[in-house]
């Protein structure tokens, strides 16, 4: 059985005492050194291999060559990282290195980063495409270019290259091409009658049904009812208060919920009732279970994947003739804002959804709903002009 090849090996130089080492990627590359310690020289081989391999391939460097693992666990960039003590969640590298390989080495791979301009890269975002042949949003591309100008950051401070191409280019308008809304009133009683079996029919189970439920009545995020445990509810006095979350990319770690804001959750009587009907129903109603957790074989103790609630939504929307209205879970929080602020004061929105930073960016929908916020105004304005 053959010894495995070694990631450097050093050689001396004839006619010396100093080594020279030899990468296993590129066996036909050797690279002098000024040491006389084997052990040294592979160090530092190890510590310059990027722009050792840079210098060696200057005229054909790839962006690929120099990329594709930039993100992995172990790559010069993540450990130098790490070691700096800049936190990331792994989803994050996870992520990064998702859209490294799905958008920017299709786009990029093959050009020299070297020579790479800024009109380049902008031209050949511009023609990337989604999967299913959509070009990119534009936060989409902003997200390229903030990765590729991570890695070049990294790459200048190697001495790969000498300059950051990104810096030229004009970022995109950040402002949604599709911005969410605030589902339409009719819609949103039929979605979510007050007859409990109506409700259980609309969503294709009791499970699903007090899981979106929480959701509108509360304006929670995806994770948050994902997070709920048996004990931390009051069902005699309805009662949801939203203190934690599952953190993104994760099957059942636990966070605060966005902004570390806690929040009270008062459900309508019917979610209570179907809450109490799924509590019946499920193999798992202890205080320490999760809430919203299934399994085929009785065997899964983990609350529900964000991915198994986009699917649930999805299907369920395409089941009641609204496959063509683009909505995501996230709408029934616009929604649940929207509709609140007719009867919420603001501080009381801020209260129940948490959030502090984009209070005045939830629209009204339609007249009605304008109409009842202005009243108070109106109020004010008759008693002024007697």
């Amino acid at each position: 059985m053959s010894r495995p090849k070694e990631a450097i090996r050093a050689q001396l130089i004839s006619g010396t005492d100093r080594y020279r080492v030899i990468f296993a990627e590129h066996p036909e590359w050797y690279f002098n050194t000024r040491f006389i310690d084997s052990e040294v020289a592979k160090q530092w081989a190890k510590k310059n291999k990027e722009m050792l391999f840079a210098e060696r391939q200057k005229e054909t460097l790839s962006f690929r060559a120099l990329g594709e693992n930039f993100f992995k666990p172990g790559s010069p960039w993540r450990t130098d990282q790490e070691s700096s003590g800049v936190k990331r969640i792994d989803q994050m590298y996870k992520v990064y290195h998702r859209m490294l390989a799905q958008h920017i080495l299709p786009a990029l791979g093959e050009k020299n980063a070297a020579t790479l301009l800024g009109k380049e890269i902008k031209t050949a975002i511009n023609e990337t495409t989604t999967r299913d042949g959509r070009p990119l949003a534009r936060a989409t591309k902003n997200r390229c270019l903030y990765i590729i100008s991570m890695m070049y950051k990294w790459w200048i401070s190697q001495g790969i290259v000498s300059s950051n191409p990104v810096e030229s280019i004009t970022k995109y308008n950040d402002n949604p091409e599709n911005p969410r809304g605030a589902i339409l009133r009719e819609d949103r009683a039929r979605m979510f009658p007050d007859d409990v079996k109506a409700l259980i029919t609309f969503w294709g189970s009791t499970m699903w049904a007090a899981f979106f439920s929480i959701m509108n009545d509360t304006g929670a995020r995806n994770g948050e009812p994902r997070a709920l445990k048996w004990g931390d509810i009051d069902l005699d006095r309805e009662f949801i208060p939203l203190m934690k979350a599952i953190e993104t990319g994760t099957s059942a770690k636990v966070k605060g919920t966005k902004n570390a804001k806690m929040k009270p959750g008062w459900p309508t009587k019917t979610t209570i009732e179907v809450l109490k009907r799924w509590k019946q129903e499920t193999l798992y109603h202890q205080v320490t279970d999760w809430i919203f957790t299934y399994s085929r074989n009785g065997t899964t103790k983990k609350p529900v994947s964000n991915e198994a609630v986009l699917k649930a939504f999805k299907l369920v929307l395409e089941r009641n003739g609204y496959s063509d209205r683009g909505w995501t879970p996230y709408w029934l929080r616009h929604s649940f804002i929207t509709y609140g602020q007719e009867v919420l004061s603001p501080e009381d929105i801020k209260l129940l959804a948490g959030d502090y930073h984009h209070i005045d960016g939830y629209g009204h929908t339609d007249e009605e709903a304008l109409y009842k916020k202005g009243l108070a105004a109106k109020v004010k304005l008759d008693k002024e002009r007697g």
